[in-house]
């Protein structure tokens, strides 16, 4: 037989999913979490939700966060014209400097060359072109494909 936990007299609440944990993280990428925050949120100890989530999730909490952050901000260089400190502080970096230095070093290009490239894509998508490995263009063609100057 079950005890009924009483949270009057200070037991935890009930488990929280941990799809609805990762969820936290998502509805509110801006926000400064620590992991004391988000574990009092989630209703565990840091240690818990660090590890269970690094075992569910495959990376910590931070680390999940940072590529989340991330991924919203390349979503947004390619969908707005949002300026790129606009973009940084919309997905919770403080400066436009740390979110260049973080986004070039997970893309492997500035915010800018990603957004100039992206750009170029959509022109050439909606002109029936696709860009080539190599740079060079194709026009897209019932019958075949074929090379441009």
């Amino acid at each position: 037989m079950r005890c009924r936990r009483d949270r009057a007299a200070g037991w935890p609440p009930p488990a929280i999913p941990w799809s609805a944990r990762r969820s936290w993280l998502h509805r509110k990428p801006c926000q400064v979490w620590s992991l004391a925050e988000l574990a009092a949120a989630c209703g565990t100890s840091r240690s818990v939700l660090a590890e269970r989530f690094t075992r569910l999730v495959g990376e910590p909490p931070r680390t999940y966060l940072h590529r989340w952050r991330l991924q919203l901000a390349a979503r947004k260089l390619q969908m707005c014209r949002d300026t790129v400190l606009q973009i940084a502080l919309d997905v919770g970096y403080e400066s436009e400097a740390a979110f260049c230095r973080a986004f070039k070093r997970e893309v492997g290009m500035s915010p800018t060359r990603y957004r100039r490239q992206w750009s170029q894509v959509r022109q050439v998508n909606s002109a029936g072109e696709q860009i080539a490995d190599d740079g060079s263009t194709r026009r897209r063609s019932s019958h075949h494909v074929s090379q441009a100057e």
